[in-house]
């Protein structure tokens, strides 16, 4: 018994000498994505201890986050053995989460739905964890266009949620489903309230937010009056971020001059709005295309439409898409 004792002594020091050094990866994969993939080559049969278990839990946050997809789900079926269960934060719906989020990085939309309703069956006793991939199923019902089931997802989550970050996000995340799903003016009365709520709560990138949405929803309404009567406390609110503010400026600065345009047409506005579309394509990644179109179509104006056509087309900023191996889904779900 003590010669096994003392083996087992020395090789757990081994295992602890062979550990990674988890110090600075997250700014590491962050430089050079490509160091997930060479960090779990190299450690890819650690076997379970709580160092194990946070270097592999480092490499699945890193891999969902710039979307290595067969890593992610190689680390996640480790995981998922009963040998990795002793670990408290180590749970399947977590696993399917991060599966989900892939999916839908990668426009599978119809198979992140099955991996979260999938996390919702093992986090049936966990409120807070459903409401998280609530949120997530939300999100990709709505690029399907499933209004109504996006609908029915954020009304469960708001019956479970208890934080007030939760309850604050399922409030955006209604008004932006009623802007996609063309309900205007039931999506401006939201964002009156939420712009209102996030300024004067100190949370000066969600008023930003919501208060470009809120102009958004008045433009796509012809509402050009009442911009005018909101464009200066969004306008300030952009300026008075403390981090990089281009993109959301950039989104005023168009939708001021559609508005501009259409309350005093002239080939000046009409060519101003044309200079503004065409070099919008950074905003794509940000989810502006279709509003973009929409004020193309607002406009109007022939030449304008036929002049932006070209980068309508473009998206210099795509994600690149890859596939996502489905053996983790077939693991832990049965369809």
């Amino acid at each position: 018994m003590v010669l096994i004792s003392s083996l087992f002594f020395v090789a757990a020091l081994n295992t602890a000498s062979d550990l990674p050094n988890i110090n600075g990866f997250k700014e590491r994969t962050d430089k050079d994505p490509l160091y997930i993939s060479t960090q779990f080559e190299k450690y890819n049969a650690l076997p379970p201890s709580l160092g194990a278990f946070t270097f592999y839990k480092n490499i699945l946050i890193a891999a969902v986050k710039h979307n290595v997809p067969d890593i992610a789900v190689k680390v996640s079926k480790r995981l998922s053995q009963p040998e990795w269960q002793e670990f408290p934060e180590n749970k399947p719906y977590h696993l399917l989460n991060n599966l989900g989020i892939l999916y839908r990085k990668n426009r599978f939309y119809s198979k992140a739905l099955l991996a979260y309703q999938c996390g919702l069956d093992f986090a049936v006793n966990n409120p807070n964890e459903q409401v998280k991939i609530l949120l997530n199923m939300y999100s990709s019902q709505l690029k399907l266009g499933m209004h109504d089931e996006a609908l029915s997802s954020l009304k469960q989550a708001e019956s479970m949620a208890s934080a007030h970050r939760d309850k604050q996000r399922i409030k955006q995340k209604k008004a932006s489903l009623h802007l996609d799903a063309g309900q205007y003016e039931l999506a401006q009365r939201y964002f009156i309230q939420l712009f209102r709520d996030d300024s004067l709560r100190g949370t000066p990138e969600n008023a930003v937010r919501a208060g470009l949405n809120l102009l958004d929803s008045l433009v796509l309404q012809r509402k050009y009056q009442q911009f005018w009567r909101y464009h200066n406390s969004v306008k300030q609110a952009i300026f008075d971020l403390k981090k990089e503010n281009f993109h959301y400026f950039y989104h005023y600065l168009i939708m001021e001059a559609v508005v501009t345009a259409k309350m005093l047409p002239s080939e000046v506005q009409f060519s101003r709005v044309a200079y503004a579309l065409e070099r919008a394509i950074f905003l794509y990644p940000y989810g502006l295309k279709d509003s973009l179109q929409k004020y193309l179509e607002i406009i109007d104006v022939p030449w304008v439409t036929e002049h932006v056509a070209p980068y309508a087309k473009m998206d210099l900023n795509a994600v690149k898409l890859k596939p996502v191996p489905d053996s983790l889904l077939d693991q832990l779900c049965k369809h």
